[in-house]
Parts: C-alpha cells; sequence; structure tokens
C-alpha cells in the first residue's frame, strides 16, 4: 500500500455533487446509494443494526451512508447508482514512502530469527490504519500523595473522568479516561496526545478493500485460463461482468 496516496491538509467540506466541480474530487462523501439487483459479491460495505448490536455488511439495496472516492469509483464501474450529498475533499501525498521503505530494507538485513526483523515488520505494519486508526480515549494514570487535601483537590477537578483508583502505599493511583480532551499545562507537555488521523486510516483500510477486490478478480480470470490439462475441475456459477 505505500503507492497509495493518502490525505493530507485541512478537509475542504462541500455540499452537493462534488463530481460536476472537480471530477477528480479525492476525500469521502456522503452519498444515497442504491446496488445493482444482483451482485456475488457486493463491494460497498455500511453498518447496520442487529440483535447482536451494529455489525459491517456488503449487501444489496438502497441506504444512505460515507464512501471513500477510490470505493466511489469502483462502485460505479459494478453497476451502482450513487448521488453524493456533501462531503469532505482533501489534497493527496504519499507520505509513509520514504518510511515504509527503509523500514523494509531494515528487515531484509537481518534474518527472520532476529528480533531486529520482527522489529522492523511490526514497526512497518502497524503504521498504516492500526497506528492512525486508534482510539483517542485512553487511560491517563496520575499518582498522587495519600493526603486529603491533595485527593479531595484532585477529585474535585476531575471528578467526571475518575475511572478507578488504587492506594499503593502512601499513595494513590488514579485512572482518568477522556485523554483527547487533556490540555497540556506546559510546552513539555504538548507531545502527550496521540498522533491519530482518521482520514487516513479510513483511507487506507479502503484501499486495501479495493486492492481485494482487484486481486480476486486477477484470480478469477487466470483460473479461466487453466487449460483442462492442468487442472482436473473447475465449477464457476456465476461470473460477474466486469
Amino acid at each position: 500500500m505505500v503507492q497509495l496516496p493518502v490525505p493530507i491538509g485541512k478537509p475542504v467540506a462541500f455540499e452537493g455533487n462534488i463530481k460536476n466541480i472537480d471530477p477528480n474530487a479525492y476525500g469521502f462523501f456522503y452519498c444515497k446509494i442504491t446496488s445493482p439487483e444482483y451482485l456475488k459479491h457486493p463491494f460497498l460495505q455500511r453498518r447496520i443494526k442487529t440483535a447482536d448490536g451494529i455489525r459491517t455488511v456488503a449487501g444489496l439495496g438502497s441506504w444512505v451512508g460515507w464512501v471513500f472516492s477510490g470505493e466511489y469509483e469502483t462502485a460505479l464501474e459494478l453497476g451502482y447508482k450513487i448521488e453524493i450529498i456533501r462531503g469532505y475533499k482533501f489534497k493527496t501525498g504519499y507520505i509513509f514512502k520514504e518510511y515504509v521503505e527503509k523500514m523494509y530494507n531494515l528487515r531484509r538485513q537481518y534474518s527472520k530469527d532476529n528480533p531486529m526483523n520482527m522489529i522492523a515488520k511490526l514497526l512497518m505494519n502497524s503504521l498504516y490504519a492500526a497506528k492512525p486508526g486508534m482510539r483517542s480515549d485512553l487511560l491517563k494514570v496520575d499518582i498522587i500523595k495519600n493526603e486529603r487535601v491533595l485527593s479531595d483537590k484532585y477529585l474535585g477537578d476531575h471528578q467526571f473522568t475518575i475511572q478507578d483508583s488504587f492506594e499503593v502505599g502512601d499513595y494513590i493511583l488514579f485512572l482518568r479516561k477522556n485523554v483527547s480532551k487533556y490540555c497540556p499545562e506546559d510546552e513539555s507537555e504538548h507531545n502527550y496526545a496521540l498522533d491519530v488521523n482518521v482520514s487516513i486510516a479510513a483511507a487506507i483500510t479502503a484501499g486495501g478493500r479495493i486492492f481485494m477486490r482487484l486481486r480476486r478478480l486477477k484470480t478469477i480470470k487466470i483460473l479461466i485460463c487453466i487449460t483442462p490439462i492442468q487442472i482436473r475441475s473447475l465449477s464457476i456459477d456465476h461470473l460477474e461482468k466486469v
């Protein structure tokens, strides 16, 4: 996925069909979507309520929801009817290319039983949707002296965010939530925030779905070209027109 452009800069909100103004618009579109009457493998996904909670499904029918611009183009090719209502437009860039190539080359320098091989692999693989898509609401641990005045003041300042507390010797450990709303008190704490970016995570995940569909179509074409001598049997119950 190193060849995949990702959103950069500040988004530009728009109303209406951005494609009428900018045919190459890149971003996320809120749309009215109608699928073809039949698809062996529906492409676009949506979140629905079920008896077991919220589930992600790729089904047929009509609905409204968000789609990535790359998915929008692919869905049109498959026969989906899509009306763009509003959305966010981004500039694009290849911000991970140099980093990924460096980690990849570093990994190749070591055998698979060397820890450096695994470290480089984890740093490379976790960079994409995993790191930018992390939840921003994590726990913050505060340790204060177990003194009535200090603990009362702390409880007054953070009573709505405290998750739990433990006494350890002469100290109390407080676990607080909503780190995303944490305001640094001085410049030394400015790097405390998490480096998350939902737009990058969403674009990479959507790009992965597009890539896997192309791989599946390529596999089908390869199977069709195999001669009877090379394979004893091949059962295909339906071929989609692509």
